[in-house]
């Protein structure tokens, strides 16, 4: 139960975030059990995804046409990066531990790169 503790203070950093709270209240409900875990940060990182893809989307359309694929590369890049970074933490003998570790990092590198978006695209 302590790894639950951990999992819910280091995902939700964003206090009122309508996200957020959807994730602190699949955890709480999940009672620590692994798949049920792992199904709450699945479902959180789909939500991320698609409001990065939104960001992204209203990014390129505030950059002159000349800067869009450049951004568009980038993004690409980023996203191979964060597949491997994230993937490495899962192998064979991580087990279900590794997984969630997994989980966790794709989640927080998404989150952090549509803040980096949101930030550094006027």
């Amino acid at each position: 139960m302590g790894r639950m503790l951990l999992l819910i203070l280091l995902l939700s950093p964003a206090a009122g975030a309508e996200e957020d709270r959807r994730l602190d209240d699949c955890l709480e409900a999940s009672g620590g059990a692994t798949h049920l875990v792992s199904s709450c940060l699945k479902e959180a990182l789909e939500r991320k995804e698609r409001r990065l893809h939104r960001t992204l989307n209203q990014a390129l359309e505030r950059l002159p046409k000349s800067r869009r694929a450049e951004l568009e590369r980038i993004q690409r890049l980023w996203l191979e990066y964060r597949d491997a970074y994230c993937g490495f933490l899962y192998h064979p003998r991580s087990g279900s531990g590794g997984l969630l570790d997994m989980q966790e990092c794709l989640l927080e590198e998404t989150r952090r790169r549509n803040r980096t978006i949101e930030e550094t695209i006027p």
